[in-house]
């Protein structure tokens, strides 16, 4: 009996020596991270809450001399669908299970809202691109959520307009299966970008010039003045709210811009550099003559040059007391749309060497 006695004492001094080390071990651990590691820790949380973010500059728009928008910069999106699903949790997190025992899983897009919109989500796919129907994307989204592992991130429609992504989003049901951000290879992740649009279509598409992507440049007079028309970026302190939301650090006194930009110290400073929002250009286009000139010329070729793919033809009108050009005008013939049209890197009436007449 004494010796059972003294065999439990001995375990209840060994389990107590085991809790003080464990404590101390414990305690040695939040003084060595308060105190030695503390300000290694407060930088790094610092640099995760909050980042100097890069604050795009609206680029300028080009206007015509009788006030009409040629070419502005409008948001456009890509639409990726969710049609995946993930296991049912209840409030605590865990897992919900059926009477069989097996885990209840839900679609990102729930049945009953994905059978009552579907047809209107397909209408407003087709409006944002007319080459596919309607029917046509009815069968490809649900031949994507009937198969055994449903695609969680399917490309419907590039360049959609923001409004029509925003009316998909809007849907009872189908604003989670709206995917959010897409990493690409340049690093990319939002699905959101802004896109240089001609407002009138083709209607003086050589002269407004196009968008080089490979060289992040433009031609015409988009690339003639595009230091005015870029602006500068703005570079902002932002504190983190929550995951992939960021919002610019405000401070009153704090508030000052910085020329000299240095990344790697954002300490009590808000504004690094502000935006400056590009300038819009007023060119001595007349969209109404323009738009004659462009059509007498394509009625002109559609008479004499018989669709001939070699063919192509330039109008320039030009005011003689001042020498503006009021309208400048180069079609090719297109042999996929059957018509002529402007075509990029075909700006007959500046670039080709041609007698008047």
């Amino acid at each position: 009996m004494k010796e059972d006695k003294t065999r439990m004492s001995h375990i209840k001094w060994f389990y107590l020596i085991l809790v003080v080390l464990g404590g101390g071990a414990i305690v040695s651990c939040l003084v060595k991270t308060q105190v030695v590691d503390g300000n290694f820790w407060r930088d790094k949380a610092k640099s995760r809450e909050s980042m100097l973010q890069t604050v795009l500059a609206h680029r300028g728009d080009i206007i015509s001399s009788d006030g009409k928008v040629l070419a502005t910069t409008v948001p456009v999106c890509d639409l990726y669908i969710d049609l995946g699903w993930n296991p049912r949790t209840d409030g605590a997190g865990n897992m919900v299970y059926d009477k069989k025992g097996r885990p209840v899983i839900d679609t990102i897009i729930q049945d009953k809202y994905y059978k009552a919109h579907l047809a209107q989500v397909c209408n407003i796919l087709h409006k944002a691109n007319p080459a596919k129907s309607a029917e046509q994307y009815k069968q490809l989204i649900t031949s994507e959520r009937r198969k055994k592992k449903p695609g969680r991130c399917v490309p419907l429609v590039k360049k959609m307009p923001y409004s029509c992504w925003k009316e998909i989003c809007s849907i009872p049901g189908w604003r989670k299966g709206v995917v959010q951000s897409v990493s690409d290879d340049q690093g990319n992740n939002s699905v959101i970008r802004y896109h240089r649009a001609h407002t009138y279509g083709t209607l003086a598409e050589n002269c407004l010039g196009y968008y080089l992507g490979d060289h992040d440049s433009y031609t015409g007079l988009d690339g003639y003045n595009d230091s005015l028309l870029r602006g500068r970026d703005g570079l902002y302190l932002c504190r983190r709210l929550t995951r992939g939301v960021w919002m610019p650090v405000e401070t009153g006194a704090n508030r000052r811009e910085v020329k000299d930009i240095d990344k790697s110290d954002s300490s009590n400073i808000t504004v690094r550099q502000a935006v400056i929002e590009g300038e819009s250009i007023v060119t001595t286009i007349d969209s109404r003559v323009q738009d004659v000139a462009e059509q007498s010329l394509r009625k002109y070729m559609d008479k004499y040059c018989n669709g001939d793919p070699k063919s192509k033809g330039a109008v320039v009108v030009m005011e003689v007391e001042t020498g503006r050009v009021l309208a400048c005008v180069s079609l090719k013939w297109d042999t996929l749309r059957r018509l002529y049209r402007e075509k990029r890197d075909g700006n007959v009436a500046c670039c080709d060497l041609y007698q008047p007449g």
